[in-house]
């Protein structure tokens, strides 16, 4: 699920044309440590969007374009 989501969250920061960094965290002490407690999760510096599956690229999309 991970990876999937890792291609989704690259395919829509190419869509939108946008420059993120995109970091994956794998370590399960550094997820917690963020307050991150369902994955996979897409967040950024101030909050996190988490959920039990795959998040779909439109949705991610809209919360990119919310913090541009």
């Amino acid at each position: 699920m991970c990876l999937q989501l890792e291609k989704v969250v690259f395919a829509a920061v190419n869509e939108l044309g946008i420059k993120a960094t995109v970091k994956k965290i794998t370590d399960l002490e550094e997820i917690v440590n963020y307050g991150v407690f369902a994955i996979p999760t897409v967040s950024n510096e101030w909050s996190y969007k988490g959920k039990w599956s795959v998040i779909k690229q439109k949705e991610i999309m809209k919360w990119l374009k919310e913090l541009i």
